[in-house]
């Protein structure tokens, strides 16, 4: 989609016991059973699109996060910004009839509205990370629902053909 191929030989896509979610590595993502695994008889249309989304925001992180990462966490949005922002291109990929976009602006984007209002319990998407006890703090929701919710917003002013060009020169 940006022009870069995946640059491994192969993926490894794992379930690892009691994994508390997902985790990108380079050429290997690890899954807790309910981020990776669907029952076939299954017709929770929202818990498959949850999984779908989650693989696709895992598999953004090869690009975004492990091709390329930030020097330090102060920008840690940039790689789980863009990974939201791609999971919903990759979704909308895979399933076009799962309405990726329209759960992105209520899942994501409706969501961090409101408190990113309250002045005293938020924070900028960039701002200096002092220690690394401070690290834990930009994995929340104004590092991923908030950032992947403003690359949408340009994606939507500058249109997809600008972005992605600007993201083939960031990537390469």
């Amino acid at each position: 989609h940006f022009g870069v191929k995946y640059p491994l030989p192969k993926m490894d896509l794992m379930y690892e016991p009691h994994k508390g979610g997902a985790m990108e590595n380079w050429g290997l993502i690890l899954f807790d059973e309910r981020a990776l695994l669907i029952e076939p008889e299954s017709t929770d249309d929202d818990f498959r699109f949850q999984v779908l989304n989650i693989i696709a925001h895992e598999v953004a992180h090869q690009w975004f996060g492990n091709l390329v990462t930030c020097k330090w966490w102060s920008q840690t949005w940039l790689n789980e910004g863009f990974a939201v922002f791609v999971s919903y291109i990759g979704s909308h990929h895979v399933d076009p009839e799962a309405h990726s976009w329209e759960r992105m602006y209520v899942k994501d984007t409706q969501r961090v509205m409101f408190p990113d209002e309250n002045i005293d319990g938020h924070w900028a998407m960039t701002d200096p990370v002092a220690d690394r006890s401070d690290i834990d703090r930009k994995f929340g929701k104004f590092t991923y629902q908030k950032g992947g919710a403003v690359i949408r917003m340009m994606e939507q002013m500058i249109g997809m053909e600008t972005l992605a060009k600007g993201l083939n020169y960031y990537l390469t």
